[in-house]
């Protein structure tokens, strides 16, 4: 959850076929990452209808590619001002998802906070990490994710969690999650009690932490056991 330093932002203007803006609060760090989420938009409803809302949005969004020594495909992440999609290629990693697969999981995340669902946190050492996330958050992610995976993208755990929702339903790839994200927790740590969620933020300020999350909006957030509608 680092934050990353951009050399150089620009907003985008877009006319005949590409994504039209409501509001210009969606950028690129350069010309390639914008060539290829155009090729994505264009071909994936999904992706479309997702990047169309955080288009909409109040919050700005920084989409760029990291660095390849990274060893994950993608994050979502925060500087405390702008959020960060962020998409890697590592080097010598052996399941690599495509670029939709990725965005689909990671705009998933950006979508969550949105709602308010989860949020960053800062420490004393100025790093920022996710807030009130859990494995129901990440089951939505990787459900989401398989609306636009292909037959390579099924190769690695996607494709276990495909497995384990077809065969045992949404908990079951739920609980199975637990052994990528050992230390998220099947409990709802952004239940629709609104209580909860402030009672949990308050004790992040006390701690002298600074957190980073949108307003609450419980009636929006899939409940627990039921299946997860797509964003």
């Amino acid at each position: 959850m680092k934050p990353k330093m951009l050399l150089s932002l620009f907003v985008l203007t877009f006319v005949t076929t590409k994504p039209e803006f409501s509001l210009a609060v969606v950028k690129f760090a350069d010309e390639r990452i914008e060539e290829d989420i155009q090729r994505i938009y264009d071909r994936f409803p999904l992706i479309k209808k997702q990047f169309d809302k955080l288009s909409s949005s109040e919050l700005t969004y920084v989409i760029q590619y990291g660095h390849d020594e990274e060893q994950c495909d993608a994050i979502f992440e925060t500087d405390g001002h702008n959020l960060f999609l962020t998409f890697r290629q590592p080097k010598g990693y052996l399941y690599l998802y495509s670029l939709q697969v990725c965005f689909a999981h990671e705009a998933t995340h950006a979508l969550q906070f949105e709602r308010g669902q989860i949020g960053f946190y800062q420490n004393k050492d100025g790093d920022w990490s996710a807030v009130n996330i859990d494995l129901w958050d990440e089951a939505e992610a990787f459900k989401t994710s398989l609306e636009v995976a292909g037959p390579t993208d099924l190769v690695g755990d996607l494709g276990i969690f495909k497995r384990k929702y077809e065969t045992g339903g949404l908990e079951k790839a739920a609980q199975w999650l637990s052994c990528l994200y050992p230390t998220l927790s099947l409990e709802r740590k952004n239940n629709p009690d609104v209580t909860n969620i402030e009672i949990a933020n308050r004790l992040f300020i006390k701690k002298g932490y600074k957190l980073f999350c949108e307003a609450y909006q419980p009636s929006e957030i899939p409940q627990q056991g039921n299946e997860i509608s797509n964003l």
